[in-house]
């Protein structure tokens, strides 16, 4: 083969990735390509097929879980265009995994990902063993396998320093409401600094949707937040609440329901980190005692309510 031929070689196949690139990626049409190219629809079509909007060879591997992972460093943008196909196709078969995303500054998703790596950076540091969640999973990181950890960021203050303040104030916004139970553990981060703000799900009102405390102080009394600057230690210790919990689980059926006949009421065993990490039992409330309560099957134990 002449070096001309090379050359004419070498420049198609370019053009042919190219071509592909526009088609998957940009979702350019084939007439806006082939007036790119100087070609007509046609022969688009003839030089990239049928770009992998339907099935071929290489779907298969989008369901091997080991090939996943080993390309976990690629966005679905770059496995879209390796694999001929449509970033929808890839992005539905990469959900359960963690994987690179485009690094664009503007991106939220791509500034998420970002402090996600680097709280589990930096929870690696402490000693403290973690795994980093895929996108658009309830919690960012699991820890110790049972502690449930989600990450906020904060790079601009909520307010700058002034003559009342001589510190910026940081906002980071968290679950309300049911999603509270989403996580055990919030790390607040803030852009330029090293210190991390950990902070118990149990201790943030329910109906709380933003965290708001000024750093760095210069008080000696740290506020209500700022407390819980760098309390790596309370990872650990609700992670043994958890291990506790879940050990002695099969001893407290929390599903059966118990009749106390010396203070003639009902009642079933509970368990919370606010009630010192212990099994108590709780007496039932509404809906519990209603006329249905004669029908109910209850073993007379007593609660130790008298005591």
């Amino acid at each position: 083969m002449s070096e001309y031929q090379e050359k004419l070689e070498e420049l198609s196949s370019r053009r042919d990735k190219e071509m592909r690139y526009l088609r998957m990626v940009k979702r350019w049409s084939l007439q806006k390509i082939g007036d790119r190219y100087g070609v007509s629809r046609q022969r688009v079509h003839q030089i990239i097929g049928n770009t992998g909007f339907q099935a071929n060879e290489y779907f298969d591997t989008l369901k091997d879980e080991d090939w996943l992972k080993e390309t976990a460093h690629l966005t679905n943008d770059e496995i879209a265009l390796q694999l001929n196909t449509t970033i929808d196709y890839v992005a539905k078969h990469r959900g359960g995994f963690r994987h690179a995303v485009r690094k664009d500054e503007n991106s939220a998703v791509s500034k998420g990902f970002l402090w996600e790596e680097w709280a589990s950076e930096k929870l690696s540091e402490v000693g403290i063993e973690n795994e980093l969640m895929p996108l658009r999973h309830p919690f960012d990181i699991l820890a110790f396998g049972n502690v449930r950890i989600d990450v906020k960021s904060a790079e601009t203050p909520r307010s700058s320093p002034s003559m009342k303040n001589i510190s910026p104030t940081w906002s980071f916004k968290v679950n309300a409401g049911n999603k509270r139970d989403d996580a055990d553990i919030y790390m607040l981060v803030i852009a330029g600094l090293d210190d991390v703000f950990v902070v118990p799900a149990s201790k943030i009102p329910t109906k709380r949707e933003f965290l708001v405390f000024a750093w760095p102080t210069s008080r000696p009394e740290l506020s209500k937040w700022q407390k819980y600057i760098n309390r790596y230690d309370l990872i650990e210790k609700v992670a043994k609440q958890e291990t506790k919990m879940s050990a002695s689980t099969d001893e407290h059926d929390t599903d059966k329901i118990y009749y106390c006949s010396a203070g003639s009421h009902y009642w079933h065993w509970a368990y919370t980190p606010n009630n010192g990490g212990e099994w108590y039992p709780s007496e039932l409330g509404d809906p519990y005692n209603t006329e249905e309560a004669e029908t109910w099957d209850a073993e007379d134990q007593y609660c130790g309510c008298n005591d």
